[in-house]
């Protein structure tokens, strides 16, 4: 995120309040937890593009709507985590948490490591911008699934 915010001109005064915007654009997605629609598609599309958008704007006031779609993420990984608890019985919940969390982990890493190694290429702008295309895919495959649901229940 400091590099972000140092992409954006804003200068080294401005660098602690511009990644705490952010901060707690993720600290408001974690307190909505629970709360809004049930339906995380077209929300996480919404904060992805802002990622993107937000990102790739070059002004410091566009870490606003990268603080944005932080909150969304926050909010999606919640009820993301809640569907999950809610979908797996009590005999398998600790194995299935336990490799969600590795596999988290393991992304993490990964898209680390690619930010590493784009970082070489590309500036800090452009990668966060690629960081929303996981998030669109996930937000599509939302919409897929939603819309398979509509129409089972539909024809029952």
């Amino acid at each position: 995120m400091p590099l972000l915010v140092d992409a954006t001109g804003a200068g080294p005064a401005a660098l602690p309040l511009l990644v705490g915007v952010v901060t707690a654009g993720a600290a408001a997605g974690g307190w909505l937890a629970g709360r809004g629609p049930r339906r995380a598609g077209p929300v996480l599309a919404a904060g992805a593009l802002c990622l993107a958008a937000g990102a790739l704007s070059g002004h410091p006031g566009g870490l606003v709507l990268v603080a944005a779609a932080f909150g969304v993420f926050e909010w999606t990984m919640a009820l993301a985590d809640a569907r999950v608890q809610a979908a797996v019985g009590d005999r398998a919940r600790a194995t299935v948490t336990s490799l969600a969390g590795f596999g988290t982990e393991v992304f993490s890493v990964l898209a680390f490591a690619g930010y590493a190694l784009g970082s070489q290429a590309a500036g800090p702008a452009l990668l966060f911008a690629a960081g929303a295309v996981p998030y669109l895919v996930m937000a599509g495959s939302d919409f897929r699934q939603s819309g398979r649901r509509r129409r089972r229940r539909l024809k029952e």
